[in-house]
């Protein structure tokens, strides 16, 4: 049976990736949502879906990874409130019934190694909100040093060029390898589908 996912919130009621787009969406009945964390240049992640920041602050000119956490927050402000991953789990944590399925965007890489993200991300996240959390990437590399680290579920985004060695309970497709599901529930995942 599909399951339908609040993909970066609820995008009718509120800006993407915002608490108030996660909070409508909880409203409405979804008791899945996605969400997608890129990092600041003082290695903080967020819910940020571009790293570049021209389609949601208007900044053709910046990126995100080139940017401290309070310069990044008062670059989208006048568009919207920046949220911190931590912030996100905490209210992950008092939201019984809601799974999170977080993406780590692979930007990071170009500054940190996997090892150094995995430990970040799951530092900040309060251990009431770790274990209503699936963690997602298109980085086989990022999902491998979370594997060493927790036992929280993972899912690779099959986008992604080298797949991780580590086992994954999810794989995300995007709309052109649909019809590659039934090969990877066949090892055992559970397939979605993405437009």
């Amino acid at each position: 049976m599909p399951v339908l996912v609040a993909h970066r919130g609820d995008q009718a009621c509120a800006p993407e990736n915002t608490l108030c787009a996660f909070a409508c969406a909880w409203e409405h009945g979804a008791r899945f949502a996605e969400c997608d964390v890129q990092f600041t240049r003082d290695f903080e992640p967020v819910l940020l879906h571009d790293n570049w920041l021209r389609r949601l602050c208007g900044r053709p000119d910046l990126r995100a990874i080139r940017l401290d956490y309070h310069q990044l927050v008062h670059v989208c402000r006048p568009r919207f409130a920046l949220l911190r991953l931590a912030e996100f789990a905490e209210w992950l944590a008092v939201h019984e019934g809601l799974v999170a399925f977080v993406e780590i965007k692979p930007t990071v890489l170009r500054q940190r190694s996997a090892e150094a993200v995995a430990a970040r991300v799951l530092r900040v996240v309060a251990p009431a909100a770790q274990r209503r959390i699936v963690w997602i990437s298109k980085s086989g590399e990022i999902l491998d040093a979370l594997a060493r680290r927790t036992l929280a579920p993972l899912g690779w985004v099959a986008s992604g060029k080298v797949p991780p060695k580590a086992p994954m309970r999810y794989v995300f497709l995007p709309w052109r390898m649909r019809k590659e599901a039934s090969r990877f529930q066949a090892q055992g995942m559970e397939a979605a589908v993405y437009t």
